[in-house]
C-alpha cells in the first residue's frame, strides 16, 4: 500500500514539473515572438518608403452643375498605379468607372411614344426601354503625404490632384426598337466629354508591417464638357452644348505596394 502511495505522490511531482516547464516555455516563446515582432516594426522606423503601388477602388458621388439635371447619385470601381518616392511625393496614372440606374431625363423617348406612353415593338406589343448612367475618368494623378495624423513616416493625411479625360453618357436597353437601333441611339445617349481635374484629400496608410494598406478621404470631379451629338432627336436641337459636370463623392482605396529598395539593407535586432 506504501509503495502505491508513493507511486502516487511521485505521478503528481513529476506532473507538476512538466506542466511548469510546458507553461514556461509556452511563455517565453510568446515574450520571444513579441520580441521579434516589434524588431520587425522597427525595420525602417526613421525613413519613408520608395514603393510602386497597385490600387483598387471604389467610391459613391453626388452629381453637380449640369450632370445634376441629368442623373441621380452614381457608385464607381477603379484603379490606380503610382510611384510613391522617399520624399512622399506620388507620380501615376488613375482611372475610375462610373454607373448609375437613375436618370433624370423622362421625357427623352417622347417623339416615339404613343399617345398613352408607350414604345411599341416590331411584335406589336409594348416595349421595355431601361436606362442607365455610364462613365469613366483617366489621367494622370499626383499626390503628397504629409506627417499630418500619423508618427508613421509613410502614412498620414495626403494631397492629389488628376487631371485628364472625362466622358458619359445614357446607356439604353431593351426590345429590338427599330427607332432605337444602334444607328438611333445615337439621336438619345446625350454623350458628352472633356477635360476634367480632379482634386482629393486622403488619410494615407501605409503600415510598418506592409500589410494594412489604404486611403479613404473625399474627392471632386469637376468636368468642362461639351455634348458629341450633333442633334438631339427627342428635342430636335444641338447636342453640343458646353457643360459644367461635378462629382462630389467619396472614395476607398486597398493597394499593394511593390517595395523599391537601392543599396544594401542593413536590420539589426
Amino acid at each position: 500500500m506504501y509503495k502505491h502511495l508513493l507511486l502516487l505522490i511521485s505521478f503528481f511531482v513529476v506532473s507538476n514539473s512538466l506542466s511548469a516547464q510546458f507553461n514556461q516555455s509556452k511563455k517565453e516563446n510568446k515574450k520571444t515572438q513579441k520580441i521579434r515582432n516589434k524588431n520587425f516594426l522597427k525595420i525602417y522606423p526613421d525613413s519613408a518608403s520608395k514603393a510602386l503601388c497597385f490600387s483598387l477602388q471604389g467610391g459613391y458621388q453626388i452629381p453637380t452643375g449640369n450632370l445634376a439635371n441629368r442623373f441621380a447619385n452614381s457608385k464607381s470601381v477603379g484603379v490606380a498605379i503610382y510611384l510613391k518616392s522617399k520624399s512622399n511625393f506620388c507620380y501615376g496614372i488613375t482611372g475610375d468607372y462610373y454607373f448609375g440606374k437613375t436618370i433624370k431625363e423622362n421625357n427623352l423617348f417622347k417623339n416615339i411614344k404613343t399617345v398613352d406612353g408607350n414604345i411599341i415593338n416590331p411584335d406589336g406589343g409594348y416595349s421595355e426601354i431601361k436606362l442607365y448612367e455610364r462613365g469613366y475618368f483617366i489621367g494622370p494623378t499626383f499626390g503628397y503625404i504629409s506627417k499630418i495624423f500619423s508618427k508613421n513616416k509613410n502614412s498620414g493625411l495626403s494631397f492629389w490632384l488628376s487631371a485628364g479625360f472625362f466622358e458619359h453618357r445614357i446607356k439604353i436597353l431593351g426590345d429590338n426598337v427599330y427607332q432605337l437601333s444602334s444607328d438611333y441611339k445615337v439621336g438619345y445617349d446625350r454623350l458628352t466629354n472633356g477635360f476634367a481635374i480632379q482634386p482629393a484629400i486622403f488619410y494615407y496608410n501605409m503600415s510598418r508591417n506592409h500589410l494594412v494598406n489604404y486611403r479613404i478621404g473625399v474627392e471632386f470631379l469637376a468636368g468642362f464638357t461639351q455634348g458629341q451629338r450633333n442633334i438631339n432627336f427627342d428635342t430636335g436641337l444641338s447636342g453640343r452644348d458646353k457643360r459644367f459636370d461635378g462629382l462630389l463623392g467619396i472614395k476607398a482605396a486597398w493597394y499593394i505596394p511593390k517595395y523599391l529598395y537601392s543599396g544594401v539593407r542593413e536590420i539589426t535586432y
